[in-house]
């Protein structure tokens, strides 16, 4: 875990910037982060913006399958759950500071921005692929009989000869 919540979002960002798919899935991400951030500082007495479950499709995808956005909600003073019923949470309990969560955001507007150049670069001008190899198939012959297992409709398997198509040369 991530001891400060710019050191998360810097292994967030190096993680999320390798790939098209992946700056896209982090700019999400961040994006969920922080609209969950902003409605608990709005409303900082209801308790559903203070909770990020597993079982949640959006959550599940941008915050508990993103590599590192965890750690930074960690970082900020979100507590995992484990429970065997809902499954995974990250819950900010109601007693926490909020201050922690005000400062977050200007980082993750710049986190946002990082992502945002990233996603200017072309993944698409990778290096060449090593030159195929040709492979000649004509020498290789079809053998005359295959063994093949049958499942007859008694249900138990037997082995059968298979004979060739193959014109003997």
């Amino acid at each position: 875990v991530s001891s400060t919540p710019q050191a998360a979002l810097d292994t967030f960002v190096s993680a999320a910037s390798t790939t098209k798919k992946k700056i896209t899935n982090g700019k999400s991400s961040l994006k969920t982060i922080s609209k969950a951030l902003d409605a608990i500082l709005a409303a900082p007495s209801k308790p559903k913006p203070r909770v990020f479950k597993s079982k949640n499709f959006s959550h599940k995808k941008f915050v508990f399958d993103m590599p590192g956005a965890a750690d930074l909600l960690k970082s900020i003073g979100f507590q995992l759950e484990d429970d065997e019923k809902t499954g995974s949470s990250l819950t900010l309990p109601p007693d926490a500071p909020l201050e922690p969560l005000r400062l977050v955001q200007p980082l993750i507007t710049t986190a946002l921005a990082k992502l945002d150049e990233s996603s200017k670069i072309d993944f698409s001008a990778q290096p060449a692929a090593s030159a195929s190899v040709a492979v000649d198939f004509s020498a290789i012959q079809k053998p005359k009989a295959c063994a093949r297992r049958v499942l007859p409709k008694n249900g138990h398997w037997t082995q059968t000869e298979e004979k060739s198509t193959a014109k003997d040369e």
